[in-house]
């Protein structure tokens, strides 16, 4: 009987023995996996913090960026804004300078027509004056025109200075023509000195005959 006891005893020891062991070995691997947990743990916490600083970084960033994209709409903006200006400056300039140089124009046209009139005049009259001295000369206008009407013992000459022949004054001129020959029993002639400029620059002086 004892002996059995002994051996319960003996089993019963090398149960606990190698529950023990097995414990001990159990508390170590939990041991390790608990360090191993709380260094993943610390690993994860290391990551969660440098994830917030990156979406910091990244928040930061898009900040900048519209900040920037904001700036460069605006300059752009400004810039356009600018060139309009610009083009409506020129566009001024342009405009008065074309009715400036449309005035100048003008105003050399009517000089140079005046004065080729004024010359054109005096060398018909100069001439007139000198092929014929007992010959009558009357200067007058015809709408606008200088007029030069020479009377020679037997004919009547009528001579219109004008920038270019009109049908308007040739009708005038015919009219004026039959109205002195019947008054004054004459020959009439008409005709239209043109003041024109050539290409290379110089009055083109030309009877234009009826």
């Amino acid at each position: 009987m004892s002996s059995e006891l002994e051996e319960i005893k003996r089993l019963m020891y090398e149960i606990s023995r190698k529950v023990d062991h097995r414990v001990s070995r159990l508390e170590g691997e939990v041991s390790s996996l608990s360090g191993r947990i709380s260094g993943l743990e610390s690993a994860i916490g290391s990551l969660a913090k440098e994830l917030s600083e990156v979406k910091n970084s990244i928040s930061h960033l898009e900040n900048e960026l519209e900040k920037a994209r904001k700036e460069l709409a605006d300059r752009i903006a400004n810039v356009e804004s600018r060139v309009i200006k610009v083009e409506k400056r020129v566009n001024e300039v342009e405009e008065n300078l074309d009715q400036h140089l449309a005035k100048q124009d003008v105003v050399l046209e009517r000089n140079s027509e005046a004065l080729l009139n004024s010359l054109a005049m005096q060398f018909v009259v100069n001439v007139v004056s000198k092929v014929a001295s007992s010959a009558h000369v009357v200067l007058c206008h015809l709408n606008e025109k200088p007029l030069i009407v020479i009377e020679f013992s037997n004919s009547i000459h009528i001579e219109l200075i004008s920038v270019e022949v009109l049908e308007n004054d040739l009708r005038v001129l015919k009219n004026l023509s039959e109205v002195l020959k019947e008054y004054s029993d004459k020959e009439v002639k008409y005709s239209i000195l043109t003041t024109s400029v050539s290409k290379a620059g110089a009055p083109a002086w030309l009877y234009s005959l009826p």
